[in-house]
């Protein structure tokens, strides 16, 4: 089976960031290659380091983007969804928070209607029904992504 790590990226990176005129790697390319080694390292089974460069790459997004931001909210839900494959308590209580904001982020921004806020949704769902923490608000999140599917 291929390796998901391309070999020739670092030269690429390593180019780049010669022929930048600050001699310094663009914001938006420190954060693809930090975004793109976290999904990796989270294929790969290694969620403490994928949490940890999750976790970085959101840090660096708030700051540049905002925190209502829509890529933001993406990647509140790539650090929730590590934190739910790492399965402790502590974990799984800060996901929902994650999920939660994220939520929020594309319900201002798409509407509550959007197909991404239902998923986002979803997602939270299944968190609560996971963790059997309030069965009547997993059930309402469950109906309402269930209708935006429906209808988008």
């Amino acid at each position: 089976m291929r390796s998901p790590v391309r070999k020739k990226r670092a030269p690429c990176f390593t180019w780049l960031v010669s022929h930048h005129p600050t001699r310094q790697a663009p914001v938006e390319l420190t954060h693809a290659y930090g975004l793109q080694l976290a999904e990796v390292r989270k294929l790969q089974g290694e969620m403490a380091e994928a949490e940890t460069l999750f976790r970085r790459s959101l840090s660096l997004g708030e700051s540049t983007l905002g925190s209502h931001h829509v890529v933001t909210g993406a990647r509140l839900h790539s650090l929730a969804d590590v934190l739910i494959a790492i399965g402790t308590k502590e974990a799984q209580v800060e996901a929902e928070r994650l999920l939660r904001r994220a939520v929020r982020i594309f319900s201002e921004k798409y509407g509550a209607n959007h197909p991404v806020t239902g998923n986002m949704m979803e997602n939270l769902a299944c968190l609560l029904d996971r963790r059997q923490t309030n069965d009547m608000e997993t059930e309402r999140l469950f109906r309402q992504s269930l209708k935006i599917s429906e209808t988008s």
